[in-house]
């Protein structure tokens, strides 16, 4: 065959839509991280504070029944019947699912930019069309993935299973906590993947990153705790990431939050989501010069 007739020839198969072309990433970022498989069962043991709060509510509402049933455990029993299904209910919840997304987020997000950057993978990436933000939501992407099912989706879940359950029609009644289920977990993992992300861009050692990142949540608690002691107040608590987080999801579920300016925890946040994006937009590009 004549080599002029091997000549370019137009891509005959479907194209990948431009509005989810970030979706590539995850899923080929989502391999290796099932492949370990102690992940796997400490992930699968994320959801077991889910089944622990489904069961307790089916048997709150089905007390009479299990009285029936198991004269063994009546005292038991009659222990729950006092437990009350509020918004406190589901705000533990939330407190408990947000140390697992720490964790989560603490074993997996090293590794999501610093591979590339190791490997010198960012050029191939953004040669094609492929924009920084594109690159940078996709890896976001993986994060969110993986926090979702285990957050607002099981909290949601855990609302409506309780909806089902109840005689009363109390789904509008407190429609604040589904609504407060959804928003703060969302700004959790939106935060979380943000910042391990800008650390992950800039530190190439997933085990040094890991480190930094932990250490950096230690040390702000521990200066926030001795401010708080030394001038006895409570600014000092606007250095402790964990507690801003607490005070904010505390007052979109209507509970009792601790003692922290509300106004001065939002632009300490959304400065620090900010000040990372600034970060990953200067360390993410197609070259690097090295002197």
């Amino acid at each position: 065959m004549a080599v002029y007739e091997l000549g370019y020839r137009m891509w005959q198969g479907t194209h990948t839509p431009a509005t989810s072309r970030f979706l590539v990433i995850p899923k080929y970022a989502l391999k290796p991280v099932f492949k370990s498989r102690a992940f796997n069962w400490f992930y699968i043991g994320s959801f077991l504070s889910t089944v622990i709060f489904m069961a307790m509510l089916y048997v709150w509402h089905n007390l009479d029944v299990f009285k029936l049933l198991s004269d063994e455990h009546a005292e038991i029993l009659s222990g729950i019947k006092y437990m009350k299904i509020d918004a406190e209910f589901f705000f533990i919840f939330f407190n408990i699912q947000s140390v697992l997304s720490f964790l989560i987020i603490f074993i997996v997000g090293p590794t999501l930019i610093s591979v590339d950057m190791t490997n010198n993978a960012l050029p191939l990436y953004l040669s094609r069309p492929f924009s920084k933000a594109e690159y940078i939501l996709g890896k976001m992407s993986v994060l969110i993935i993986l926090l979702s099912p285990i957050t607002w989706v099981s909290g949601l879940i855990i609302y409506l299973f309780h909806c089902s359950l109840s005689v009363e029609p109390v789904f509008w009644a407190y429609i604040r906590i589904p609504i407060a289920l959804f928003v703060s977990f969302w700004l959790l993992i939106l935060f979380l993947s943000i910042t391990i992300l800008a650390l992950s861009a800039y530190v190439k050692r997933k085990h040094v990153a890991r480190g930094i990142y932990l250490s950096l949540f230690f040390i702000l608690s521990g200066t926030g705790e001795v401010v708080n002691n030394i001038f006895h107040t409570t600014k000092g608590s606007l250095f402790r990431i964990h507690e801003l987080f607490h005070s904010t999801a505390a007052r979109m579920f209507g509970v009792r939050a601790p003692d922290i300016p509300e106004l001065p925890s939002y632009f300490i946040l959304g400065g620090i989501c900010v000040f990372c994006m600034f970060l990953l937009e200067r360390r993410i590009k197609p070259v690097e010069v090295v002197k």
